[in-house]
């Protein structure tokens, strides 16, 4: 076997490839994927390496968070004690507020620093916040920001939308709201993972972690509706195969307890159980995914359910069918 120079994590990333865990990351082909679950102790999850969050040689913040685990929010408006208000609010309860009073100030934060999330007036003096939004989004593609106004026309919600605005929320702006949407753009919500493998467990939570996602794993598919109901879980990645266990009879009872809760199948076995991916679709899964899995396919998806609820947390419809389109 050729041996390959493995890229060096970052100290932020907080977590060791142990020699079990590299060996996870060499190739083996989706054809050669064991069918017993015993006998996987080489599989590959694709795109392992990838994994590991991107280098920040020389600095503690990491995608604008310090190693508090602090969100930092910069907060925009020519309002003064709004802006306070704000990070007072923000302060309290755990974050870590910036300010600017401008868009051009704005604007230039963002191109010096990183942020968590910008939460930005829509009408002010100078550049208003569409502008400063599309410079922004320029500098930072993947920053969410969020505008605020209290005459908000539809035109300006459309067009703030267009250039990647997760919302605009009318003044005076419902804190609870903002504050639940930093919760799950932190994160806070957990990925459940159910599969009587621990191999496959432990390594696909490691990979997730590694991202920045907090991950839990249910081996038994009896537990999995308790589970729930003691957490809140982004969603679920569920075998169709558990054991004597039927992963879709699984599935039947989320989607009866929790209607819009996603659920991404993942199975091992191709071919032999597209009959049970049919049924798993018409109960509702978003997707099914073959194993080895595919991860950068599967952080895509929990990216994309990530930003249709945080979009929902602002009004925004959350449909579960949505998802397919």
């Amino acid at each position: 076997m050729v041996s390959k120079a493995m890229p060096t994590l970052p100290p932020s990333a907080g977590i060791f490839l142990t020699e079990r865990f590299m060996l996870m990351l060499q190739p083996v082909p989706s054809d050669k994927y064991p069918k017993d679950k015993d006998n996987r102790h080489n599989f590959l999850l694709r795109g392992a390496l990838s994994a590991a969050p991107p280098s920040n040689e020389g600095g503690l913040v990491w995608k604008g968070r310090d190693m508090t685990g602090k969100q930092k929010v910069l907060v925009v408006d020519d309002d003064r004690r709004m802006v306070k208000t704000i990070c007072d609010i923000l302060r309290v309860k755990g974050h870590d507020p910036h300010t600017a009073y401008s868009g051009e100030e704005a604007v230039a934060k963002v191109r010096g620093e990183g942020f968590d999330c910008v939460l930005m007036d829509l009408k002010m003096p100078g550049i208003d916040g569409v502008e400063a939004l599309r410079m922004i989004k320029e500098a930072a593609p993947g920053l969410p920001v969020v505008l605020m106004s209290a005459y908000a026309t539809e035109l300006q919600t459309e067009e703030a939308s267009r250039h990647g605005a997760f919302g605009v929320l009318t003044k005076p702006i419902d804190v609870q709201m903002v504050l639940s949407f930093l919760a799950l753009l932190r994160k806070e919500e957990s990925i459940l993972i159910v599969d009587d493998d621990p191999l496959f467990c432990r390594t696909l939570k490691d990979i997730l972690q590694a991202r920045g996602y907090r991950v839990e794993a249910e081996p038994d598919p009896g537990s999995v509706i308790g589970h729930l109901e003691e957490n809140y879980e982004l969603l679920v990645v569920l075998d169709l195969k558990l054991g004597r266990g039927d992963g879709v009879d699984v599935l039947k009872e989320i989607r009866g307890k929790y209607p819009t809760k996603p659920v991404v199948l993942v199975t091992g076995y191709h071919g032999e159980s597209s009959a049970s991916i049919e049924k798993g679709m018409r109960i509702g899964a978003y997707t099914c995914l073959y194993k080895p899995l595919e991860v950068e396919k599967l952080v895509e998806i929990i990216e994309e359910i990530s930003r249709r609820k945080l979009r929902a947390l602002l009004g925004e419809p959350f449909e579960i069918n949505a998802l397919h389109e």
